[in-house]
């Protein structure tokens, strides 16, 4: 089978791990370059059937093969493009994307580097090699497109609830350590 590459309609994304590998949690996983995007099921319904009608001939080893999708209570489908290769991003108009690193020594931005941090809340699309296996078809992540771009930001190290605490918590007006009844146990 020649190599067979698909895009995914443009999604929001939840997580992305763009710029540097994802560091797995499971010991002797790979680490990976990865993004995590949703949308409502009616949104992929002809996506998930381009990917089946590319496929057609592949002979997997169960009878129920699957898309490396994942499907909530609620119709919303998770897709989880992934590669150990670094994607190229690019904008609107096929340009690759590139952020300028700023050179504190002369207060310019200098020296282009393929660096974007995608944050959660972009709206990308992404071009895949469709990787069949015996269970299913995996996508495996090639380049993304950012229509929308969010770009990650870190807290900086700071406390992400700010500087002034609330003068009274729930927990303060409990007098035998709960809160409206419940004990912190339940939950």
């Amino acid at each position: 089978m020649s190599k067979i590459y698909i895009n995914t309609p443009f999604l929001k994304v939840l997580y992305a791990c763009t710029s540097k590998p994802d560091t797995p949690y499971e010991e002797g996983a790979k680490a990976l370059y990865k993004v995590i995007l949703e949308a409502p099921a009616r949104e992929l319904e002809a996506f998930i059937a381009e990917i089946k009608a590319l496929i057609p001939d592949h002979k997997f080893k169960t009878k129920t093969p699957k898309i490396g999708f994942s499907k909530s209570e609620e119709g919303v489908i998770t897709i989880r493009p992934s590669s150990a290769y670094k994607p190229t991003i690019y904008d609107m108009k096929g340009k690759k994307i590139q952020v300028p690193i700023f050179d504190k020594a002369t207060g310019e931005y200098t020296n282009w580097k393929d660096d974007v941090r995608l944050g959660s809340g972009s709206i990308v699309r992404c071009n895949c090699l469709l990787n069949p296996h015996d269970k299913g078809v995996g996508l495996q992540l090639s380049a993304i497109q950012v229509k929308t771009l969010v770009e990650w930001e870190s807290t900086g190290g700071g406390s992400p609830f700010g500087d002034a605490a609330p003068e009274e918590t729930p927990f303060d007006s409990a007098e035998s350590g709960e809160a409206d009844g419940a004990s912190a146990l339940d939950i």
